[in-house]
């Protein structure tokens, strides 16, 4: 669900490049230092006696019940609860650096303010099992991913270009209470925890978490993902507290026909494009696992398949049957008139403190493997997997952390076409092949709302192996990549 051109000639003009490119490493480096250390020193924070959040209308956590009259002087939010009416207001702060290799050292900021609205209409006009939400961005700043370290996805969730748009605008009724619903309107995919998701990758940073480089650089517009999505339905079945069916059907490219950023070409998320190919995803989860016993053990398994029913080019082969690279090919790539995929996600709780009375302390392992065809994907197999720590420390009990690893390989058909346009220009550099990455990660909850979380990411051959846009016959070196965000929920 987020991003010069010098070629450097003989040694010495390669070492004045790369000392320009060092200079900013220890202002990234500071940032994230300090980070670190106000995220072990800052105090525990007190957990609130809070009033029950349906009442007030206040999400949990949320800096408000640390703020005078739990920020609701005049007792508005409340009132706008009781009518089935509740909002969010978050706002996330981060800055990202490359401290060694990449494209280029230095760092960024990106902020993302972002409002949500969820109306109950059984407290609101009577009708029962009906819900609405909208959900929208103010985003501002510019990522690293891109221009600095050239990955194939983003190496923070909250990277977009800068826009002020909408995301989500839904409504959803239960039809058979707890058993059967339907959503439709502009929907994410992935939404709470619905589709694709691992619950503990969701403490990791980097996008390939989250909207994984599977989806993002395959699909249309990058899929539908933040920050831009299109209209579907989905319908959920779920015939016991176990096992919930899941099945959705999209309109499969959010922005249409577009040259360019897809972002840009729907920058405010007003199309709601109708016309386009259908994207449709089915997924089965079960659920096990018992809370009854303080040492009881939850796991969740998923199995998912997907479909988009546009039209996707070959990545070596045209319609001549001819390498693209070749000299005496027509350049028209062979043509496929669906995409599919498929994937599986496990999230297993391995240890729960004895005294704990969270489901969700403890430590927890996820793993996450999905797959498309060579022929027609840039990347054709994804796998990402983590451990979670979460509420283990007694002075700091809604910390957590953790470290994640996720890998995507490039598919042999774009590798393939790199030998064949060495082999026909006589040109050499980089071939395609995997980019694998490391995150090391910890959330500390400095007062319930607000967050501060330092990282550190290290990505081997960013962009698959792609080309240093700096020198064009090397690949993109290796990157160290430091990080931090801050976050207020209110």
């Amino acid at each position: 669900m987020r991003f010069c051109n010098a070629v450097r000639t003989g040694p010495a003009a390669a070492r004045n490049v790369r000392a320009s490119r060092r200079e900013p490493v220890d202002d990234v480096r500071g940032v994230f230092l300090a980070g670190c250390a106000l995220a072990f020193v800052l105090p525990s924070p007190v957990v609130a006696q809070e009033a029950d959040s349906a009442e007030t209308g206040i999400p949990e956590p949320s800096i408000a019940t640390s703020l005078p009259a739990n920020g609701d002087p005049f007792g508005r939010r409340a009132a706008l609860a009781a009518r089935g009416v509740r909002y969010n207001v978050n706002y996330g702060a981060e800055v990202f650096g490359v401290a060694d290799g990449g494209i280029k050292s230095g760092s960024q900021y990106v902020g993302q303010l972002e409002g949500i609205v969820n109306i109950d209409f059984e407290k609101l006009t009577g009708w029962n099992g009906l819900t609405f939400r909208a959900h929208g961005y103010q985003l501002h700043g510019r990522g690293i991913s891109i221009d600095r370290v050239g990955v194939l996805n983003g190496v923070s969730s909250l990277e977009a270009t800068p826009s002020t748009r909408l995301f989500e605008l839904w409504f959803e009724q239960d039809l058979i209470k707890d058993k059967l619903s339907v959503r439709a309107g502009q929907l994410r995919v992935d939404y709470d925890g619905e589709f694709l998701t691992a619950p503990s990758a969701g403490l990791f940073m980097n996008n390939d978490f989250g909207w994984s480089a599977l989806m993002a650089t395959n699909l249309p517009s990058g899929g539908l993902g933040f920050p831009i999505i299109a209209p579907g339905i989905r319908v959920k079945a779920q015939p016991s507290d176990a096992v919930a069916l899941l099945f959705a059907v999209y309109n499969d490219d959010p922005a249409g026909p577009c040259e360019g950023d897809p972002q840009v070409c729907n920058t405010d998320g007003l199309k709601f494009r109708l016309r386009d190919n259908p994207f449709a995803i089915g997924e089965i989860q079960y659920k096990y696992g018992s809370n009854a016993t303080p040492s009881g053990l939850n796991g969740l398994l998923k199995v998912g398949t997907f479909v988009d029913l546009g039209k996707f080019d070959d990545k070596r082969i045209g319609t001549d049957g001819l390498s693209l690279a070749s000299l005496g090919s027509n350049g028209i790539a062979h043509r496929y008139h669906e995409n599919h995929g498929f994937y599986g996600v496990v999230d297993q709780q391995i240890y729960r403190p004895p005294a704990s009375a969270s489901a969700d302390n403890g430590v927890f392992v996820f793993g996450r493997m999905a797959g498309l065809p060579s022929d027609r994907n840039l990347v054709d197999l994804a796998f990402d997997a983590g451990i979670r720590f979460n509420g283990l420390i007694a002075a700091r009990p809604s910390d957590e952390f953790g470290v994640g690893v996720h890998y995507n390989r490039i598919s042999n058909r774009v590798s393939s076409l790199d030998r064949d346009a060495i082999a026909a220009t006589g040109v050499a550099g980089p071939i395609h092949g995997s980019e694998y990455g490391i995150e090391l990660t910890y959330k500390a909850q400095t007062k319930p709302g607000l967050t501060l979380q330092p990282d550190l990411q290290y990505v081997w051959n960013p962009g698959g192996h792609a080309p240093d846009p700096n020198n064009p016959s090397k690949a993109i070196d290796s990157a160290l990549i430091v990080g931090l965000r801050s976050v207020v929920s209110y």
